[in-house]
This record gives structure tokens, sequence and C-alpha cells, in this order.
């Protein structure tokens, strides 16, 4: 009777697995393959302008992984197709710095210690014109070096009196308006 029951189960599980296998699978319709067919004839020229959901669904239907090692200077990448074929990938990686920018000297590290902290912001960028201040300022901070603190500059107008800040405490308890505040504190802003 176990064993009865056991194959009975075997056999719905083997049906059921069928059924959802046969739902899983994809299919068609006539406008679908004519569209698939005109997007595959113009797959060169036209991938740039299809749409990024549309390029990912593709991918997703024809690609079943892609595998990447990245290293210093290259990147290797397996590209395992849904068919099962597999190919391999060699991508040499540029020796200079993304965006074009060269990589720093010694001479750059040398200049850069010796102008650092005398130097001005327009003068470091002259030095330096392919990076800009931030970077410059990085790569300071990575050298351990540092600009004097600029001294902030002292207030321009006259310093309150005891007789304009109690003007100013009416004004703030709700004492005087807006227009008499101003009145009674000529040339100030």
């Amino acid at each position: 009777m176990i064993f009865e029951q056991i194959e009975r189960r075997q056999l719905r599980l083997a049906a059921s697995s069928a059924t959802s296998a046969a739902a899983d699978r994809r299919v068609l319709s006539a406008a679908q393959v004519v569209t698939v067919r005109a997007f595959l004839a113009d797959l060169r020229t036209g991938w740039g302008g299809q749409p990024a959901p549309l390029r990912n669904e593709f991918l997703r239907l024809i690609l079943d992984r892609v595998l990447v090692n990245a290293q210093r200077d290259a990147i290797e990448a397996t590209v395992v197709w849904r068919s099962g074929a597999e190919q391999q990938l060699w991508i040499e990686r540029p020796l200079h710095q993304r965006g074009g920018k060269r990589g720093r000297t010694d001479a750059d590290n040398t200049w850069l210690q010796d102008q650092y902290a005398s130097s001005t912001v327009q003068a470091l960028e002259a030095r330096f014109p392919e990076r800009g201040y931030q970077a410059i300022r990085r790569q300071a901070e990575i050298l351990g070096l540092k600009r004097p603190q600029r001294r902030l500059s002292k207030p321009q107008g006259a310093i309150w009196s005891e007789a304009e800040n109690t003007v100013l405490r009416a004004y703030a308890t709700g004492e005087m308006s807006y227009t008499e505040l101003c009145a009674q504190l000529p040339g100030r802003s």
C-alpha cells in the first residue's frame, strides 16, 4: 500500500512538472514573430535605437549568464548562451587613468610638496589643468600636505551699541513693527 501511494505521488509530481514546464515556455504570436525577425535583421545598426527594456528582454532570452573576472589591466568575460555554447572574451583596459587623465608622476608630487602651502588656487589649477581643485586637494591629503588656515575677514560695519540692541530686543518681543524698527535704526540693513 505504501509503495502504491509513493508511485501515485511520483506520477502526480511528474505530471505537474511537465505541465509547469509547458506553461513556462513562451509561445509567440505571428505578429511577435514578425517583430522579432525585423529586430534581428536590423540588429547591428538598430541596437542603439531600441528601448532598454526591449534590449534587456532580448538578452535574457538568448543569454544564460555572463561570468566576469576583472583584473587591473584586463577583464575576462565568459558568455554562456542558452544553447549551452560558451564564449571567452578578453578585454584589455587602458593603462591611462579613466576620463583620459594621466597618472600622477613623482615630479608632480614633488612640485605639490614644494608649492602646495604657498600657492593660490589659481596657480594650482594652472599647474594641473586636467584636474579640478578637489582632486588636487585630495592628492595633497594623501601626501600629508596642509595649507595654512585662511583668516576670516573682520566685520565691516560698526559694532552694535546697547541702545540699538535694546531696539532689536523690543522688535523681537513684538513691541514694535518692522517699519518702526527701520526708522529707529537708520543706516543698518
